[in-house]
């Protein structure tokens, strides 16, 4: 997993080099912290946010079992779920975002407790997080960035239903192309 963050939080001479104010839900967290499944969306565009274009930012590679287990000495709840954001309505299956629904804006708010268990839950994860694990400076993404990483591979079943719509439209272009005929007519 990764986190994009603004690179006001970062510097490479403190320990942790990322500050804790990173994993904390800002305004627009009202439904949980987002992380990026980076096995299934590149550094480039994990770092992307349509609603702010032009903004450049590094990521931090988080191991999930970590924050769950961070989740869980704090009391909180661990649920990361997966939910669609902009970039995965535009690139579709399989979903890259997810949810930390436990850290979200409406309990750090209101509930005192909550927010104590937040700012701690938040201090752990930025400790574990070393230099190494911070990108540089992502570039915006453009046409010639990649959305899935290069490791990326299609799951068996669903790699085998991609092959079969990648045939049937080779099939649709032969047949425009008058290439081949898909049906016959006898």
């Amino acid at each position: 997993m990764i986190l994009g963050g603004d690179p006001l939080w970062y510097d490479s001479s403190k320990a942790p080099p990322i500050s804790h104010a990173a994993f904390l839900p800002s305004s627009e967290d009202t439904d949980g912290l987002s992380l990026i499944d980076t096995s299934l969306r590149s550094a480039v565009w994990a770092a992307h946010r349509v609603e702010a274009p032009k903004t450049q930012r590094r990521v931090a590679e988080l191991v999930v079992s970590e924050i769950e287990r961070n989740a869980i000495e704090f009391d909180l709840s661990h649920e990361l779920i997966c939910d669609q954001d902009e970039l995965d309505k535009l690139f579709g299956e399989p979903i890259a975002h997810c949810l930390a629904t436990y850290i979200n804006r409406s309990d750090y708010d209101s509930k005192k407790e909550a927010k104590k268990k937040m700012k701690s839950w938040a201090k752990t994860v930025a400790s574990k997080i070393a230099n190494e694990n911070i990108s540089e400076v992502q570039p915006l993404p453009s046409i010639h960035h990649c959305y899935r990483p290069p490791h990326f591979k299609f799951g068996s079943r669903r790699k085998a239903l991609l092959e079969k719509v990648i045939r049937l439209q080779l099939l649709t272009f032969r047949a425009i192309k008058g290439l081949k005929r898909p049906f016959s007519n006898g």
